[in-house]
């Protein structure tokens, strides 16, 4: 693998700025998706992981209503902002929808205040359409930012390295949206075997080599000769979790790996 992990560190959404990976077409908008196209830069409209992509295109309060908007509703409205904020910074998707989340129920709040105040005159028709209006552009923005929350769709988004949207281990970014390197899950060119973990002696080592077999039991008591250890047997058997290439990992797991020694118990 050689140098590709410290070059292709620098990816953005899809090209990394390494030869086997094409040209960076990167412009620095977090609201823009760059992709090459018949060997131009393309930036198209993009709802990325940043709060200037959810809130930045939507005024607020409307001006058909900016200075008689209730303080509660434009509150209620900055909060949403506020819950979105520091989704580029989550470290999982998890923590990232959990944000969304938070903020359609500040949303949620805002539009209920709209319509009371509606109904006691606190504003008009026009402010409270208006508003209405915004709330709900917002909504579909942050409907569109977890869309956005998956691997392999060429956006790099939070508890992802990377996100070149192939399906092609051992490029830049592996289809696990993580870096090529040894003990990413993935097994990359170069690599015997890559069971994620760090443990030797498991089938796998931390070296992305395979466990050397254990020496064939000469001379042992006789008695379990029908035992896992002759030979075409697996060398590692999962009676818990699942096999996967050489070793055995959680079932909660996607096998990246092609048959190996391991097998299910």
């Amino acid at each position: 693998m050689g140098v590709i992990p410290a070059l292709c560190g620098l990816v953005l959404v899809s090209s990394q700025g390494f030869a086997q990976c094409g040209p960076v077409c990167d412009d620095g908008d977090p609201c823009t998706r760059d992709v090459l196209v018949a060997g131009k830069c393309q930036h198209q409209p993009l709802v990325g992981f940043d709060s200037r992509c959810v809130f930045g295109p939507v005024t607020f309060p409307p001006a058909e209503c900016a200075a008689t908007l209730p303080l509660t509703i434009s509150q209620r409205f900055s909060e949403a902002a506020d819950r979105i904020a520091p989704i580029s910074a989550a470290r999982t998707r998890r923590a990232a929808r959990a944000m969304t989340v938070r903020a359609m129920a500040r949303l949620g709040k805002a539009t209920k205040m709209t319509a009371k105040a509606l109904t006691s005159a606190a504003v008009d028709q026009p402010c409270a359409d208006a508003v209405t209006a915004a709330i709900s552009e917002v909504r579909d923005r942050i409907i569109a930012l977890r869309a956005n929350l998956a691997c392999g769709n060429g956006i790099v988004g939070p508890g992802e390295e990377c996100d070149d949207g192939n399906a092609t281990n051992g490029d830049c970014c592996d289809t696990n949206c993580t870096l090529p390197r040894c003990g990413n899950h993935v097994r990359d060119p170069g690599e015997e075997c890559d069971d994620g973990n760090r443990t030797n002696g498991d089938g796998c080592e931390n070296n992305c080599t395979r466990t050397p077999p254990p020496p064939s039991g000469g001379g042992g008591g006789g008695g379990g000769g029908g035992g896992g250890g002759g030979g075409g047997g697996c060398c590692r058997v999962c009676t818990t979790g699942q096999a996967c290439g050489d070793s055995c990992i959680s079932a909660s797991y996607t096998c990246h790996q092609p048959p190996g020694c391991a097998c299910n118990g």
